[in-house]
């Protein structure tokens, strides 16, 4: 801070701790061929003068529960998360009136939208999920994500929501005896920032299984589909997942989360290598030169992507688990990375 002429930083400070807390110090360790996981990792968060702003609304622990039947068996990444939406609004006022620069520019637009947002905040429960889906052979589109937000009076959301909409021309419908909203692929980052519709896909917020479902449109009508389903699989079936979520035990948590591994590798690389053909193409069309200079820049990282032997992957490393748990001076996460099972290590 003392370098820093302008005072800018000296302003933000205070804004900082309202809005996280006064982090102290980190701590981190790694642990290798451990009993528990091929690499074990510790991250701390020490925070002494206790939790604020964001990491309060975080601080619900909470035994691992249940999967919802949203959460199908072809389900690669998956995350569980506590958050107090009825304390939101508080903690955001409290953030902006802690930072003057803040007041200037957002309290008014913030008085105006406090009122509906309370009325929202009030409908929902603390449980968040947020899950990926694989299909395959892999495309562009191969991976479908939502998320999900415990709802404690859908009726009540939907009539906020239906307010909204009819304002905005989204269109409403019902679906297997549930209610979709559904509206243009590019009207969904407004409303819901970081959930995209890919290739024109239309995204939709579906209410049903006391959940409020977000994404792309097919998403969430499966996901509204398995919930009116009785006994549909879920990940809870998967083998792998049993193994990996074994490790974390029962023990409360505010958050925890489970990856396939290589499978979400190799899904991500996939569309890492997709969109970079896709943008040597679009800039092919008005700067052919440019576009060539590009592809020659990516020609290094195709090669190294492609040499990549997944299945080779698949043989010795197996799921990710980790969590986060609230101490009394702070967080304390955990990560796991299991190795493969035997029927894979050992194969032929």
């Amino acid at each position: 801070l003392g370098g820093d002429e302008s005072g800018l930083m000296e302003m933000m400070v205070p804004m900082i701790r309202s809005a996280v807390g006064h982090v102290k110090g980190y701590g981190m360790g790694v642990r290798l061929d451990g009993p528990a996981a091929m690499v074990e990792q510790t991250l701390a968060v020490y925070m002494p003068d206790g939790k604020v702003g964001l990491t309060e609304l975080v601080d619900v622990q909470t035994p691992r529960a249940d999967l919802p039947a949203f959460i199908a068996p072809s389900t690669v990444t998956c995350a569980a998360i506590n958050f107090k939406f009825n304390q939101l609004m508080d903690t955001v006022n409290k953030i902006v009136a802690a930072n003057p620069l803040l007041q200037m520019q957002a309290a008014e637009g913030l008085a105006m939208v406090d009122q509906p947002l309370r009325q929202i905040t009030a409908t929902l429960g603390n449980q968040v999920y947020i899950a990926t889906s694989l299909t395959r052979p892999l495309t562009e589109t191969s991976s479908k994500g939502v998320m999900a937000v415990q709802c404690t009076n859908p009726q009540e959301f939907e009539n906020l929501l239906a307010g909204f909409a009819a304002q905005v021309g989204i269109e409403a419908r019902d679906f297997l005896g549930q209610r979709i909203y559904t509206m243009p692929a590019d009207a969904m980052p407004m409303m819901m920032p970081g959930m995209e519709g890919g290739a024109g896909e239309s995204a939709s917020i579906g209410i049903g299984g006391g959940f409020v479902i977000v994404g792309e449109t097919p998403s969430v009508e499966q996901a509204l589909r398995a919930t009116s389903q009785t006994g549909a699989a879920t990940l809870e079936s998967d083998d792998a997942f049993k193994r990996a979520v074994a490790v974390l035990g029962s023990d409360p948590a505010v958050a925890w989360g489970y990856t396939d591994t290589i499978n979400q590798m190799e899904a991500q690389l996939f569309v890492i290598k997709a969109q970079q053909a896709q943008m040597v193409e679009e800039l092919r069309e008005f700067a052919p030169e440019a576009a060539d200079e590009m592809a020659k820049d990516n020609e290094e990282t195709l090669k190294m992507f492609n040499a990549i032997d997944f299945d080779l992957l698949r043989k010795h490393i197996g799921p990710s688990v980790w969590r986060v748990q609230s101490i009394d001076d702070g967080f304390l996460m955990n990560s796991f990375t299991l190795a493969a099972a035997p029927k894979w290590a050992w194969g032929s």
